[in-house]
């Protein structure tokens, strides 16, 4: 498993992912290259309300506009 590191990567999402959805669907797509499992982005995604959760992008194809993600990775539910 390999964390790969994006920085100064910002975005908005099309739509929620609600409390337990595990795809993500960006507003434009992101500049990520593409990601295969093992390997993983964190992305923290911050509703606007004081909380957030740290996901982990385990699937994503350059390009696209949306990924799949896990929920509630590095200490966050």
């Amino acid at each position: 498993m390999a964390r790969l590191r994006y920085n100064n990567q910002a975005g908005a999402l099309s739509a929620d992912p609600g409390t337990s959805g595990t795809t993500i669907n960006f507003a434009v797509a992101p500049s990520f290259a593409t990601i295969v499992a093992p390997d993983y982005v964190p992305i923290t995604l911050d509703p606007g309300t004081g909380t957030f959760e740290i996901v982990w992008m385990t699937a994503f194809t350059s390009g696209a506009t949306s990924g799949t993600v896990a929920r509630g990775q590095e200490g966050t539910t």
